[in-house]
């Protein structure tokens, strides 16, 4: 509405009337001004009722409240229809004012409006009414909301767990709940009093430093923005958590102070318990042999012990919170899998709720145990994750070494000849070898049934008693550390030995139960006729194959067996009844001192016992053997220790037998370096007497030339012979072995050896001497040397006997020779004999006993008879003299018919010859040779370019007559190789194998590997031309 500028009230120059006028208008002017409606009401009846109350004047305020206009002189009813029934208190009140001149406030609802008014009435006069209404909804509505969030408040306030004060800015109460009342114990007469200040005094009285609580609550007082938390302790011991803070309202005032406290006694006595508790865990888990991390939500350290930093070989700097990217890429550069150990890690948290356990391997080997789980608390919250790592390293070595036990004990469990049944603490089948289920005869079916009860009724019934079988089965699982030994019998006959014990752990815990039956069935039935059949067990005894003793309590011999008797000289009627010691007498075969008596041994340890060492027994007649011998205590069936059982084998012959491997590892080795050597000094030689022979044919005309070559060329079978003797050693030196009787080269050989010695010689060789395989040169070189030696044993003269026969050995009666037919060959003398700390080593190469021998003539000896698949063995006694025994393999073959060797040694002839070595003087040399003889040479260093040069001549129609091919090309294609592949070209070419040593014993035998013949390094021009002889026409 537009407001004037100001009110008139002064009128001059007007009349009554219109003064009157100007002055209603004022005032209309005014009513209309005011913010309230403003209504002047007149009672035109004498009986009130809503249709006699008419409206003398409105204003505009209230005409827009109503929503009316131009109401002068209207009744109320026209202006608010139905205002008798539906506002019957307004009207009272309008009647009040009328009627009895009387004033009144009063907020009104009028229910056809929806509004709350405030009124203002009072009577200017007689039956009028002037009435002033302000509309006061928002108000109305505010005091309603207020008072329901003070009900809601005073609610909550009651049912909080806190204690809730609130004060004005003068400190006067203005509202305090229950629970304020109980922790304070405040008096109920004290509460109800309207006075603050006893329950003030109270509350100071309850505390245990009430002058501190005075001077804090004054503090607050004097500065009513400060906002406290602290704690509070009373006299009875209760803890209150306090919060004070100003109450501001929206418009910023402070209008007074709110207080709330909170019995965190409980919570005190928790937290010191918690403190104990963590005090207690940090040294637990320092202490621990895990290393333990666990981590927030965020994957930030919240507790590591020292150990995890230990496992994971962390440095100090990387210890702590402010290194976490250079400690992780630590962590996963010690991983031997840092790819995979990311991949988890990432999955983790990922899944928070995941959990996992594995085994991971650091780069040094070590293993951990990681173990990973959610941290969750009793709300369901995930709060983080904690990681353990445990070294395992030691449990997987033992866990392998375990699983490998488990794998030969079962292996040995399934070989055992008795049935062994191992259970857990409750009886559950846990290991049963085939032998329990053949014993007991329970059926497949039976046997796979995880239901073990299933077994034992099966068990159970096939005993003669069960119910005593069932009884003691009972017993011994109420008595886990009971033992029983005994027997039972089935109701097939069978008797089982039975054995039943406690499985007990390194740490002396009960694992269960092991059962061990064995059938003695026949056991039994022998015990049934001992008494008869103890001189048979005895006779059984003397005839075994090892010697045995057996002594009583007190070291008296009781039986000698057979073997026994011959290797101590005694016989068991005079050794019977002896002292041990002065039968049995056994010295240490380095120290030749007497070893300890076995019989007091073996009674002081009460166990069996292995005589190691080098034990020499000697017999009665002062005969020494090698043997290896036992000894055990003899038990009664009491367990009483009734005597001493010695068992012994002569392991004369088996000693032997590894000398001889240890002599054939020393000729192996040998034989590598002397087969190179004679293969190189060979292809020497063959170019030196080569060009020596030329240069002899062309020096004819000089004499004194002449004769010098001469000289030179004698020395040739001397340099021949001593790499012949080189090659024994070697694989190359493979024997030429023809078949022949071996009488013949002996007595040949021996006679020229003999000549001119003062020894008288004798053969003893048998007329029906079977024939043998062998090569004459070498085993000659053999019966050489063995006779040599001999005549050097009697320098003063003696006797030889040399003799040959037929012997056949048996299965197992030699440890060193098969079992067939043989030739023996002896060479006895009588000469000086070799000491016995000599015997081992007279075979080993470079040991001998002469100023001037060179320690190779018996090497050489053994390995010829080796290389023949033979033996040479020597007894010897010192003063008496020295007999050498070879044995050689008999021949099923006959002698093949002579054949008549060419007498021509020159040889000529033309054509092409293909010649192949690897050494360019050796190519050299060949060729001259066989230029001399009248051939073309085509000369090629290995075997592909023979091969090339084959297939060149062949395409352009030259052929070739002959070829020679050296065996070993280092680098390159050998004569072996390159023969193959020619036989291809040309099956009946005519090729001879050529070389100084060969690892192959293609010189021996050259046909079986494809070759026409072969010869040797060195050779001569004579050699080649027997040769050409015999395979191509001159």
């Amino acid at each position: 509405m537009k407001q004037p500028a100001s009110l008139n009230t002064n009128f001059p120059g007007t009349t009554d009337s219109q003064s009157i006028q100007l002055y209603i208008d004022n005032i209309r002017f005014l009513f209309n001004s005011m913010p309230s409606g403003v209504v002047y009401i007149q009672l035109i009846g004498q009986d009130f009722h809503p249709e006699n109350l008419r409206l003398l004047y409105a204003n505009e305020t209230f005409q827009s409240l109503t929503g009316s206009q131009n109401v002068e002189g209207k009744l109320l009813s026209e202006i608010v229809p139905a205002i008798g029934e539906s506002d019957p208190e307004f009207l009272k009140h309008i009647g009040e004012v009328c009627y009895n001149n009387k004033a009144i406030k009063q907020d009104i609802y009028i229910n056809s409006l929806n509004l709350w008014f405030s009124i203002t009435a009072h009577s200017p006069q007689h039956h009028h009414c002037l009435a002033i209404i302000d509309q006061i909804n928002d108000r109305k509505n505010a005091e309603e909301e207020l008072l329901c969030k003070t009900a809601l408040l005073e609610a909550q306030l009651d049912s909080s767990s806190e204690g809730i004060l609130i004060v004005d800015k003068q400190g006067k109460k203005i509202l305090q709940n229950q629970r304020t009342i109980d922790l304070w114990k405040i008096p109920q007469h004290i509460v109800d009093n309207p006075e603050d200040q006893a329950q003030v005094e109270h509350v100071q009285h309850m505390t245990k430093n009430p002058e501190q609580f005075t001077k804090g609550v004054y503090e607050l007082y004097a500065k009513p923005e400060k906002v406290i938390r602290d704690e509070l302790e009373l006299i009875d011991g209760t803890v209150l958590d306090r919060f004070s803070a100003p109450v501001i309202g929206k418009d910023g005032h402070n209008y007074g102070r709110i207080w709330a406290f909170h019995d965190v006694t409980e919570r005190k006595k928790n937290e010191e318990a918690l403190r104990q508790k963590t005090a207690l865990l940090e040294a637990l888990l320092n202490s621990t042999i895990d290393g333990i991390m666990v981590v927030d939500s965020n994957g930030r350290r919240v507790i590591e012990n020292q150990r995890t930093n230990e496992l994971w070989k962390i440095p100090s700097e990387l210890q702590d919170n402010k290194n976490v990217h250079r400690r992780r890429k630590h962590v996963n550069t010690m991983n031997k899998d840092p790819e995979s150990f990311s991949q988890n890690i990432t999955y983790l948290i990922q899944n928070s709720q995941q959990t996992c356990r594995d085994e991971i391997e650091l780069i040094d080997g070590t293993v951990l145990d990681r173990y990973s789980a959610p941290v969750v608390g009793t709300d369901g919250q995930y709060y983080g994750r904690i990681w353990t790592f445990r070294d395992i390293t030691d449990r997987k070595q033992v866990e392998e070494a375990l699983r490998q036990k488990t794998a030969l004990l079962e292996a040995q469990l399934n070989s055992s000849i008795e049935g062994i049944l191992v259970v857990d603490r409750e009886g559950k089948k846990v290991l049963q070898n085939q032998r329990t289920i053949d014993l007991w005869k329970i059926p497949e079916h039976i046997a796979n049934d995880p239901d073990d009860r299933v077994q034992v009724a099966h068990v159970q019934h096939m005993t003669k008693n069960p119910d005593q079988f069932s009884s003691q089965v009972k017993f011994l699982y109420n008595n886990p550390d009971k033992t029983i030994h005994d027997e039972l019998e089935l109701i097939d006959g069978t008797v089982l030995d039975r054995y039943s014990g406690p499985v007990l752990g390194k740490d002396g815990r009960n694992y269960g139960r092991i059962w061990a039956f064995r059938d003695i069935t026949e056991r039994k039935q022998a015990e049934a006729s001992l008494a008869a059949e103890k001189e048979l067990l005895s006779v059984t005894l003397r005839s075994i194959g090892d010697g045995v003793i057996t002594t009583d309590i007190r070291g008296n011999v009781v039986i000698i067996s057979k073997v026994a008797e011959e290797l101590t000289g005694w016989q068991q009627d005079d050794a019977f009844g002896k002292p041990l010691d002065s039968v049995f007498i056994i010295i240490d075969e380095n120290t030749r001192e007497r070893c300890e008596n076995p019989f007091e041994k073996i009674l002081a340890t009460g166990q069996r016992i292995e005589f190691s060492g080098n034990i020499l027994i000697v017999s009665k007649n002062g005969t020494e053997r090698v043997i290896a011998n036992s000894g055990a205590p003899i038990k009664n069936s009491s367990g009483e220790t009734i005597g001493v059982v010695l068992a012994f084998r002569d392991i004369t012959e088996k000693r032997r037998v590894m000398d001889n491997l240890q002599r054939i590892d020393k000729l192996d080795s040998l034989g590598i370096l002397a087969g190179g050597i004679a293969h190189d000094f060979n292809n020497l030689l063959c170019v030196i007497f080569g060009f020596m022979e030329m240069a002899r044919k062309q020096s004819s005309e000089n004499e004194a030339v002449s004769k010098y070559l001469d000289n030179a060329l004698t020395a040739f079978n001397r340099a021949k012979d001593l790499t012949k003797q080189l090659l024994t050693f070697s694989k190359g030196g493979a024997p030429r072995k023809k078949t022949g009787n071996l009488g013949m080269l002996i007595k040949g050989t021996s006679a020229f050896a003999l000549s001119g010695s003062n020894v008288s010689s004798q053969f003893e060789i048998a007329d029906d001497l079977w024939l043998c395989d062998f090569d004459e040169n070498q085993i000659a070189q053999v019966l050489d040397n063995l006779i040599i030696n001999a005549l050097e044993s009697m320098p003063s003269g003696g006797r030889i006997v040399i003799s040959a026969q037929n012997v056949t050995i048996h299965d197992k009666e030699s440890l060193y020779l098969n079992q067939g037919n043989f030739v023996k060959l002896s060479i006895t003398d009588t000469g000086n004999g070799i000491p016995q700390e000599n015997l081992k080593r007279i075979f080993d190469p470079f040991f001998s006993t002469k100023r001037k021998g060179s320690g190779l003539g018996l090497t050489t000896c053994y390995s010829i008879i080796q290389r023949h698949d033979g033996t040479i063995d020597v007894e010897s006694t010192p003063g008496k003299g020295t007999t050498f025994h070879i044995f050689l393999p008999a021949s099923q073959k006959e002698i093949p018919a002579i054949q008549i060797a060419n007498p021509l040694l020159q040889h000529s002839g033309e054509g092409l010859i293909l010649l192949m070595d690897d050494e360019y003087l050796v190519r050299e040399i060949a060729s001259e040779m066989l230029k001399d003889m009248g051939y073309t040479i085509v000369k090629a260093k290995d075997g592909e370019e023979a091969l090339r040069i084959f297939k060149e001549f062949t395409t352009i129609g030259e052929n070739i007559k002959c070829a020679f091919f050296d065996l070993t090309i280092p680098g390159g294609m050998g004569g072996r190789e390159a023969i193959s592949k020619l036989r291809l070209l040309a099956p009946n070419l005519p090729v001879f194998a050529s070389s100084g040593y060969s690892e192959d014993p293609v010189i021996a035998r050259p046909t079986e590997f494809g070759f026409t013949d072969s010869i040797s390094k060195p050779f001569r021009q004579e050699n080649l031309s027997e040769l050409l002889n015999r395979h191509l026409k001159s």
